[in-house]
């Protein structure tokens, strides 16, 4: 399960302090399974875990996720950028 998968490669890139690699893999397997909910969910869970790492993933999250949105209905990008800007929480 790509959950799991999530999981374990965060926990490794912290260890190394690879945040650019666990903001990348967060996007990338929630992403190819179409899973949102579960992205937010993951999320919240690893920012309180990890503040500093999320602040700055959340950063620079934004240009990875502009070039996934492209090929997405006009209805769930908007709500992505509104996602992307405000928050998990104001969906």
């Amino acid at each position: 399960m790509a959950i799991k998968s999530l999981l374990n490669a965060e926990k490794q890139c912290c260890l190394a302090g690879d945040v650019a690699s666990t903001r990348k893999d967060i996007v990338e397997l929630s992403f190819k399974d179409g899973a949102w909910k579960t992205l937010n969910y993951q999320i919240v869970l690893l920012s309180k875990r990890r503040r500093g790492q999320l602040k700055e993933w959340r950063h620079r999250r934004g240009w990875q996720w502009r070039a996934h949105v492209r090929g997405v209905q006009p209805q769930r990008a908007t709500r992505l950028h509104r996602w992307l800007h405000n928050g998990p929480h104001h969906l």
